[in-house]
């Protein structure tokens, strides 16, 4: 699972390490000095070998140096690291301290010895080497994070009693790691310290130790019991489950338990990671007292099938069922208020679920990738939908969202290949980026009135119409993009300035991209800007007509668009067409209004184009059947020869009726019209040669 708490690796790369070590000139340390192959600094009596030369093999590190005073008193940090032809390391009983790094990556080091009188052995010190045994002296007092990470060929290990604290990690993927002894002494085992030791098969935990971190055991699978010595003061151990004191708090159930468990009454909280990767648990029950679920509490428990979630349970940490695979049903008590992201993430056998009303919110990804959940009851107490929230549902038919909600976050209901229909309610003002991506079984899309930003459905191949609200005033770079299905769309008046990340466009880059269905687009009047690859291989499209209001036009905004016949333009030319229209058919056509400035005849910028006389319609409609319609036209210029063109859409113009001359600057037209499939028609004049 990405984002995980643990498996962390603790050291700095090689590269930032040995410009530390150059800093200790600074300091007065002299630096870069070599004896037998054996890199070494000086600061007063103290040796320190920070570095090796030699050819490797069995390698005895000196105690001193001919010729210099004092003694090795340390292996300096990544002495040795990827030294990969070591085999053996003998360290000299004068060296107290194996710095970080020390023998990291030392791929063939089977064997060290250390000698009593270190007392550190530094993070990552021996991490990924070949160890098959280590011998822990008693004089070390702690062990760094990430020691022995890696170490996957050693089989056992005795933590001396001088030992205060194991680092976090210390021991982390230890595979063949099959015996731990933890000396009375330790008070604190790290996070994630023994996570991973597949063949650990018990481990017992002495009065000592004070703090146990989180995932400590986790992913043990071959560990059968967790055993606390009964005089410890913090923690104590039933049935091989670790609990605190006063077993309020399970902590961690070994790797290994099978069949189903019910959890004592009296505990309060279930800990992070708790249960985490107990791949043969088939049934929890979680009791009434019980009131938090923790991080990842049973992360990856493949067998668990049914889980009942009792009242008293106000939060569900994040992660805490994720890739539960096998979970096929869940009953969450109404008491839930929380649900955290990813709680139930993965779990591709889950087929329904109920959220109690209590809840407010569904975090991100809680319910991502559960493949056959086929329907899901949302309350109407929930306010937001997280990103990703129900992100590769591919099994959801049908998702009815409250009218309480007001947030739906990026890539929601992404890849909900099933879903066909959804209804946005007025209520929501956020519709994250791509929150219906890939949505290709969805025919019917319903938007709000409160939803201001579109940039939420690309992918949606079998989306066919869609009605933009009014109160839009952005669509995204990604809107629409590859709704091959859409035929027809209306961008209102409302869309207006925005920002697409450094094109300042209304209609942003691809917005309607590979729309290949697409025959009809209005462009509403408050549009000033068409961004890059806006309408970019909507090859059906075979009209447009660009409001005056327009001043940009991006790179390739209708590239591809083979059907493309003419343009017709409302306002001056402006330089940042030129590119617009490349790619469309043979036969385009570029109109403008005759007293518009910038544009040029028989061509401008290489495409034809023709000016026309644009008269600003009083639009007068008819209703359905035969009647004759009287149209009043202003600003006519006297002896040009003008066209009356008819629309249902004021979208699609067609040509209607005789040419006539202008003989008044002001003229009535009438013409009879049958209405046959239109609840009115719009009409308005073009001049005509």
């Amino acid at each position: 699972m990405t984002g995980r708490g643990f498996g962390h690796r603790n050291f700095l790369t090689k590269t930032s390490w040995l410009w530390l070590i150059a800093l200790g000139c600074l300091s007065g340390r002299c630096l870069g000095q070599t004896y037998n192959g054996f890199e070494y600094s000086v600061s007063g009596s103290n040796i320190t070998i920070i570095g090796y030369t030699g050819p490797g093999g069995a390698v005895t590190i000196p105690s001193s140096i001919p010729g210099v005073q004092g003694v090795v008193t340390a292996i300096g940090l990544l002495a040795f690291y990827e030294c990969s032809d070591l085999t053996s390391v003998t360290i000299p009983s004068s060296v107290t301290s194996i710095g970080d790094s020390a023998f990291s990556e030392c791929w063939g080091l089977n064997s060290v010895t250390i000698p009593i009188g270190v007392t550190s052995i530094g993070n990552s010190a021996f991490q990924a080497c070949r160890l098959t045994s280590i011998t822990i002296p008693g004089s070390v007092t702690s062990i760094g994070n990430s020691a022995f990470e890696d170490c996957t060929h050693l089989t056992s290990v005795a933590i001396p009693g001088n030992v205060t604290s194991i680092g976090n990690s210390a021991f982390l993927e230890c595979w063949g790691l099959a015996g731990v002894t933890i000396s009375s002494g330790v008070a604190s085992i790290g996070d994630s310290a023994f996570q991973e030791c597949t063949h650990l098969i018990s481990i017992a935990i002495p009065s000592s130790v004070t703090f146990i971190g989180e995932g400590v055991f986790s992913s043990c699978s071959d560990l059968a019991a967790i055993e606390v010595d009964a005089s410890n003061s913090c923690y104590s151990s039933v049935g091989g489950i670790l609990f605190d004191k006063q077993q309020k708090t399970l902590i961690a159930c070994p790797g290994a338990i099978v069949g189903a468990y019910t959890i004592p009454g009296r505990v309060t909280s279930i800990g992070d990671s708790a249960f985490s990767h107990c791949s043969g648990l088939t049934s929890i029950t979680i009791p009434g007292g019980v009131t938090s679920i923790g991080y990842e509490a049973f992360w990856d428990c493949s067998g668990l099938t049914n889980v009942t979630i009792a009242s008293g349970v106000a939060s569900i940490g994040s992660a805490a069922f994720w890739d539960c695979s096998g979970l096929t049903n869940v009953t969450i008590a109404s008491g839930v208020a929380s649900i955290g992201s990813a709680a139930f993430c993965a779990c591709t056998g889950l087929a329904s679920v109920t959220i109690p009303s209590g809840v407010t919110s569904i975090g991100n990804s809680v319910f991502a990738d559960c493949t056959h959940l086929t329907s899901i009851t949302i309350p109407g107490s929930i306010t937001s939908i997280g990103d990703s929230a129900f992100g590769g549902c591919t099994g959801l038919t049908n998702v009815t969202i409250p009218s309480g909600v007001t947030s739906i976050g990026g890539l929601a209901f992404g890849d909900c290949t099933g879903l066909t229909s959804v209804t946005i309610p007025n209520s929501v003002t956020n519709l994250g980026s791509g929150a219906f991506y890939g949505c290709t079984g969805l025919t019917n899309v319903t938007i709000g009135t409160g939803v201001t930003s579109i940039d939420a459905f690309e992918g949606c191949t079998s989306l066919t119409s869609v009605t933009i609200p009014n109160n839009v005033t952005f669509i995204g770079g990604e809107a629409f993009t590859g709704c091959t299905s859409l035929t027809s769309v209306t961008i209102p008046s409302g869309v207006t300035s925005i920002d697409d990340g450094g094109y300042g466009k209304n209609v942003v880059w691809g917005a309607f991209l590979g729309c290949s269905g697409l025959t009809n687009v209005t462009i509403g009047n408050g549009v000033t800007s068409i961004g890059r690859q806006a309408f970019y291989m909507c090859s059906a499209l075979t009209s447009v007509t660009i409001p005056s209001g327009v001043t940009n036009i991006g790179s390739y905004a209708f590239y591809g668009c083979t059907g493309l016949t003419n343009a017709f333009f409302q306002g001056n030319a402006q330089p940042n067409y030129e590119w617009a229209f490349y790619g469309t058919s043979p036969q385009f056509t570029i109109y403008y209004p005759m007293n518009a400035f910038g544009w040029s005849t028989p061509t401008w910028n290489g495409y034809p184009a023709q000016p026309y006389n644009y008269v600003a319609p009083v639009f007068t409609s008819l209703m359905r059947g035969l009647g004759t319609v009287t149209a009043l036209f202003n600003g006519l210029s006297l002896g040009t020869n003008y066209q009356l063109q008819v629309s249902t859409d004021l979208g699609t113009w067609n040509n209607s009726g005789p040419v006539f001359t202008a003989t008044n600057a002001s003229q009535a037209y009438a013409q009879p019209f049958y209405v046959t499939n239109a609840n009115r028609l719009f009409f308005r004049l073009r001049s005509s040669p």
